[in-house]
């Protein structure tokens, strides 16, 4: 089923969870709600084993069911090492990378990984400029409080007003024009 928007809904969420599960699980993990996410655009999603649900990137997966499937099944490995081998801590450890690593060899389809790959930068809204190194980084999000890391350092402060960040909105930087 498909929204407006063109991406997979909540029941498709669902309905990719089960079929993980029962594909590469068993059907031993527990019944979890799967959440779209707006806000999330650098991580592609997250377990949150205390509040019991799956939150995915919707600006990162919406249109890519590959990225989203490998994704789901990396998240259903932590929801494995904490509900079923109750290991709430495992993280990225032993547990979780020998899981992962039996998923992967048993099949070529879903490839999971510890890191993504997906574009995060195309989402970013600002540029994030210091005026007094020239160094630049994107950002998603605006934070006042952002002081230049290099120059403060340079300085020996842990941070000051001197080296704080100039914000620039990307939609008002001009768009290159195309070199013949």
């Amino acid at each position: 089923m498909k929204d407006r928007g063109g991406g997979l809904t909540m029941p498709d969420l669902q309905g990719q969870y089960w079929e993980l599960n029962q594909r590469f699980f068993q059907g031993e993990l527990p019944l979890l709600p799967v959440r779209w996410s707006n806000r999330m655009t650098r991580s592609a999603g997250i377990y949150y084993g205390s509040k019991g649900y799956i939150a995915l990137s919707k600006p990162l997966l919406e249109h890519n069911l590959v990225a989203l499937r490998s994704t789901l099944l990396h998240e259903m490995i932590h929801v494995w090492c904490h509900r079923v081998k109750n290991a709430p801590q495992e993280g990225h450890g032993r547990l979780f990378r020998q899981r992962m690593a039996d998923i992967n060899q048993s099949q070529s389809e879903i490839q999971v990984t510890i890191r993504h790959t997906l574009d995060t930068h195309s989402l970013s809204k600002y540029l994030a400029l210091c005026t007094s190194c020239g160094r630049s980084r994107l950002y998603h999000r605006r934070n006042s409080d952002l002081a230049c890391r290099f120059c403060c350092q340079a300085a020996g402060v842990r941070w000051s007003r001197t080296y704080a960040l100039d914000w620039i909105l990307m939609e008002s930087l001009p768009t290159p024009k195309p070199s013949l």
